[in-house]
């Protein structure tokens, strides 16, 4: 494993962070999370997705053409080895071919990166592993063709839990809204991920961290809040 992380050691040392992540969901959000994680150094990654690549996910998804078919954990596993020389490839990127649903959701501890693509599958992961389960930081991000939203929750304010529940819409209206979920474009993505990656080290760093962000591509406008 390469360990030279000097040139970021000012922004984070990632060898003195120990909590595990998890990434739930490995599309067009949660592949390049998962591969910018890796990238940085970052431990006990483990990633859970129950799909497979398909055509349309190429143009803005972290996966290759020949991975068509394949499932979208074991592509980003098969990624992982190709560009990391580590002799066990499950020491930092551990992959799971399931769905986290409200049975298995309450198993998750630590850091929870929420890349799903449904609001009711959303809601259910959130109640089960952060508001009433073992996690202790909620990190979650909506994209769209043209912006996204992110969120950013631990558990010492109530308040702010119910401000974010505000904002757990029914499927139906989500799919209409300025941020939907029907289409998605790289540099949205890539975008969000970033900034949910960038949330996390934050919150290590003993920063406050901001509760929601809001940002738009085209007019490269930026809210974001503290509740």
């Amino acid at each position: 494993m390469i360990t030279d992380f000097t040139r970021q050691s000012e922004l984070i040392n990632v060898h003195e962070f120990d909590k595990r992540i998890n990434v739930i969901g490995a599309g067009a959000l949660g592949s390049w999370l998962t591969f910018f994680l890796l990238k940085m150094g970052f431990k006990k990654i483990n990633l859970y997705d129950f799909d497979v690549v398909e055509e349309h996910n190429i143009p803005n998804q972290m996966f290759r053409e020949d991975q068509i078919g394949i499932s979208k954990v074991e592509s980003m596993k098969n990624l992982y080895r190709s560009f990391f020389n580590e002799e066990d490839a499950r020491r930092r990127l551990a992959v799971y071919n399931h769905a986290i649903t409200p049975e298995n959701a309450p198993a998750l501890k630590g850091i929870v990166f929420s890349c799903v693509d449904s609001m009711k599958a959303r809601k259910e992961i959130y109640e089960a592993c952060f508001k009433y389960g073992q996690a202790d930081m909620w990190i979650e991000g909506r994209i769209g063709l043209f912006g996204a939203y992110i969120y950013t929750l631990d558990k010492k304010d109530i308040e702010v839990m119910r401000k974010y529940e505000e904002t757990l819409y029914d499927d139906e209206i989500t799919e209409v809204s300025a941020c939907g979920i029907s289409q998605t474009a790289l540099p949205s993505a890539v975008n969000c991920a970033s900034i949910m990656l960038m949330q996390l080290i934050s919150a290590h760093r003993g920063n406050e961290v901001l509760n929601k962000i809001e940002y738009s591509i085209p007019d490269l406008t930026c809210m974001s809040k503290r509740w």
